[in-house]
């Protein structure tokens, strides 16, 4: 699941629904052309080939479709969740996704 207006794309469990992981694409936006236009200029094609375990993204106004293998980070990012995508919701907060 893709954050609205974040380079950060969350990995959920199809059997628990829990988030299990992420994948982080800020530097992805600075590779591609853009409208110039930032606000609208984001992240939100996404796609999962599973045969292949690859990546597919895009974003709103990006000429190119992206293939991106995944591999793991062993130990935490470098920042929190929180400080990396800050608009996500973390159960207990108290905040509330504004759709």
């Amino acid at each position: 699941m893709g954050k609205c207006l974040q380079d950060c794309i969350a990995i959920i469990s199809p059997d628990s629904g829990i988030v299990v992981g992420w994948v982080f694409l800020h530097e992805l936006r600075h590779h591609s052309p853009n409208s110039g236009n930032m606000a609208h200029d984001v992240l939100n094609g996404i796609a999962w080939d599973e045969d292949n375990h690859r990546l597919f993204v895009t974003g709103k106004l990006w000429p190119t479709l992206y293939e991106i293998k995944l591999r793991h980070i062993e130990g935490p990012p470098d920042g929190s969740i929180e400080q990396l995508c800050p608009r996500i919701i973390i159960p207990g907060s108290g905040n509330f996704p504004l759709l």
